[in-house]
């Protein structure tokens, strides 16, 4: 699937069935979403890409306005995997976690949790859904665990339940 061609195919239906005439647009993405984010548009776009890589699939550097929100404690996509806060693009401006939210946010910018009860891979989704995953997959977990099997940090999750407080820490840099 092109998910290029189906945002693009998107903006048309909102423009034609509902006569929408927007002249600045967003994107935020999750994980893989991320790479819908970094595909979509052009650099009049404001992108924030949650628990995803810092660039293109190619490497290149992504334009325009943008927020990357990753934590070294994510399972799936850690940024330790590509070299940490070293691999962000040089005109990122990193903001600390403890001042995130006490100054006005940059064009471009990343923050970076990096202590031990820093949010996971699931954390940065909702909490309702989650504790309904962790129900659906309670079976599963320890079973997990105890075979080293990667449940993209459900199993982690299991233990922190911190959705509600890592919104309260991130939400309020996305809207």
């Amino acid at each position: 699937l092109d998910r290029a061609a189906i945002n693009e195919a998107l903006l048309l239906y909102l423009d034609s069935k509902l006569g929408s005439k927007f002249t600045r647009f967003g994107i935020i993405g999750h994980s893989l979403g991320c790479g819908t984010v970094l595909q979509t548009g052009d650099e009049s776009w404001a992108r924030v890409c949650v628990a995803g890589f810092p660039r293109k699939r190619d490497g290149t550097v992504v334009p325009g306005n943008v927020l990357f929100v990753s934590s070294m404690n994510d399972g799936a996509v850690s940024p330790a995997k590509f070299g940490g806060a070293s691999s962000y693009p040089k005109d990122i401006a990193m903001l600390s976690e403890e001042k995130a939210l006490e100054t006005s946010l940059p064009s471009r910018a990343a923050i970076l949790y990096d202590k031990p009860n820093s949010p996971n891979h699931i954390s940065f989704l909702s909490e309702s859904v989650n504790d309904a995953m962790i129900d659906f997959l309670s079976g599963l977990l320890p079973v997990a665990r105890a075979f080293s099997i990667p449940m993209l940090d459900f199993d982690k999750y299991q233990v922190s339940r911190d959705s509600k407080d890592t919104a309260q820490l991130v939400h309020p840099l996305i809207v």
